[in-house]
């Protein structure tokens, strides 16, 4: 313990402590850009999603920071689970046919949060189910030549452009519709579920 005799004792262990502060502050600096750049390595050599990077830093940068390292990171675009899902379902769908649900299966795997999971899936559900249904609807178009269908379907936007592009597949691939497409918007109405019968009736009788 330091005694302070006078005047100039003071001044020289304020000067010490401001001296200490600073010193402390340039270390807390210096650490924080440091773990800042590594795991900006991480996340640039190889897109990664929020739980890569907990799980591969959690033991070895403090928790504190790791958690406001991720918030810039976030913030800055850097680290975005929503995006990351993005890719790997174009991915998936460059590599083979999988259903929603074994996508939802797969992400989640991957220890994204299930409820951004679900978002996604909510926010491009149409394009997932055109995806999904593709394979059985290209398997089978060639067995419905000269035959008689109805088509019918629902959408959440761009309203519902995907049944007037099977439409104009089934004119090519020589098919007769029984009626016109029957669209229903989300879940089908009163309205849109008396249409669907009134077509399976005309598909019967053709």
């Amino acid at each position: 313990m330091k005694i302070i005799n006078n005047v100039d004792d003071f001044k020289s262990l304020k000067s010490i402590d401001l001296e200490d502060i600073k010193t402390t502050k340039i270390n807390d600096l210096k650490r924080k850009d440091e773990a800042k750049t590594r795991i900006m390595k991480y996340i640039t050599y190889k897109k990664r999603t929020e739980q890569e990077v907990r799980k591969k830093f959690k033991n070895e940068i403090d928790e504190q920071l790791l958690d406001e390292i991720i918030e810039y990171l976030k913030e800055a675009n850097y680290l975005d689970d929503y995006q990351f899902i993005q890719k790997q379902v174009n991915e998936y769908m460059m590599l083979k046919t999988l259903s929603i649900r074994e996508l939802k299966y797969k992400l989640l795997e991957k220890g994204l949060d299930k409820k951004l999971v679900e978002k996604y899936i909510e926010d491009n559900r149409e394009e997932l189910e055109e995806y999904e249904f593709e394979p059985f609807f290209a398997d089978i178009l060639p067995q419905l030549k000269d035959k008689t269908v109805g088509i019918f379907g629902s959408y959440a936007w761009n309203q519902g452009d995907w049944i007037e592009n099977w439409k104009n597949r089934l004119d090519e691939a020589g098919v007769k519709l029984a009626a016109d497409p029957v669209k229903a918007y989300s879940y089908p109405d009163d309205e849109a579920l008396e249409a669907c019968k009134k077509l399976g009736e005309t598909v019967a009788k053709a």
